[in-house]
């Protein structure tokens, strides 16, 4: 699952991508998916694909762990108005119930 994913990282980080027989493998093609159990190293077709793949991952992922942050925090006891409220105006920075 996405939840999962803790990060994404971009070249060559981990320790598989760094051996010597992915040495020919360019570091401006490669990023990785970290997980609490490892790594699922990717190769990309060219730098641009893989900035754009990494974009991706991110913003989903930006997404995901909102939602779980959002399980968290959002209680029955909990009145403070947060960002992760339905009716956040982020433009404004005030959060509410926005009239429909």
């Amino acid at each position: 699952s996405l939840a999962n994913i803790m990060y994404v990282d971009v070249g060559k980080q981990t320790t598989a991508l760094r051996r010597v027989e992915n040495s020919a493998v360019p570091e401006t093609l490669c990023f990785s998916l970290l997980t609490k159990e490892g790594s699922l190293d990717l190769e990309s077709n060219s730098p641009r694909e893989r900035d754009a793949l990494v974009s991706c991952f991110s913003l989903v992922l930006d997404e995901v762990h909102a939602q779980n942050w959002r399980d968290i925090y959002s209680g029955p006891a909990n009145n403070m108005p947060s960002s992760f409220d339905d009716g956040y105006d982020e433009e404004a920075g005030i959060s509410g119930q926005i009239p429909a």
